[in-house]
């Protein structure tokens, strides 16, 4: 019985999400959920825009939000701290050389 029930469970479709706009004093942000590789949910922060002429009102960054969103619930989005973390991994390794990346020292000429 167990069986059937892990194979369901694993062969749902994940919920779409819509997000939450949230507004502060010099910004907007838009709050989601994204699983970790353990299988926990964890909630996001992302930020959309700042305040200015051009986004004033939650209306305003709606489209951008809907947009961010569409990409979230499709799987193309990556959270910037695993960004980070894959750049990071990327220049620090051990195993990674300076001029396979295209990068070359400071002090060289």
């Amino acid at each position: 019985m167990t069986d059937i029930l892990s194979l369901i469970k694993r062969n749902r479709l994940p919920k779409r999400q819509s997000g939450q706009i949230i507004e502060s004093k010099t910004a907007f942000f838009i709050r989601y959920y994204h699983t970790i590789k353990s299988g926990e949910r964890k909630q996001k922060c992302e930020k959309l825009a700042d305040k200015g002429d051009l986004y004033r009102s939650k209306n305003d960054v709606r489209p951008l939000a809907e947009r961010f969103m569409q990409q979230v619930n499709s799987g193309q989005v990556i959270p910037q701290v695993w960004a980070v973390e894959l750049v990071q991994d990327l220049l620090y390794s051990s195993r990674a050389d300076p001029h396979s990346l295209g990068l070359s020292s400071p002090n060289a000429s």
